[in-house]
Order: structure tokens, then C-alpha cells, then sequence
């Protein structure tokens, strides 16, 4: 990986730790769901800058299936 590759994927793993913790805070906004248009921006505004910044790979495709299901994003795996 070249240092500029390095560079963006840094940038893309800190902007989306950046997106996690504003949905935590600002959960009572975006607790809606799927009607909330704060959450779709973001996840949208995100989601397109990280394949500017990354690429287009196979691996954001199931995040974006879980969105068009509602609820998917509700739940928790693990324990």
C-alpha cells in the first residue's frame, strides 16, 4: 500500500468512526429510521465519500442492503 493509499484509508476509517459516534449522540434525531432524512443524508454523504476515498469494493454492498431493510440497522450481533 503506498503512503497515499495509506493516507485516504486512514481518512475513510476515522470519517466513519466520526459518523458512528454523531448517530449515538444525536440518536433522539435519527431514532426514526427509515423515515429520518438526518440518518439518509448522513449514511448517503458518507457512503459517497468513502468510495471517493476507497473505491467502489464488494464489501459495502451488504451495509447498503441492511439500509433497505427496515430495522436491519436496529440490531446488534454479538453479546
Amino acid at each position: 500500500m503506498t503512503n497515499s493509499q495509506m493516507t485516504r484509508f486512514r481518512i475513510a476509517l476515522i470519517l466513519a468512526i466520526i459518523a458512528d459516534v454523531l448517530q449515538v449522540i444525536f440518536l433522539p434525531l435519527l431514532v426514526e429510521g427509515v423515515e429520518s432524512p438526518a440518518d439518509d443524508l448522513l449514511d448517503f454523504g458518507v457512503g459517497g465519500t468513502l468510495i471517493y476515498l476507497l473505491g467502489w469494493h464488494w464489501e459495502f454492498l451488504p451495509s447498503f442492503a441492511a439500509k433497505l431493510v427496515p430495522g436491519v440497522d436496529l440490531v446488534r450481533c454479538g453479546r
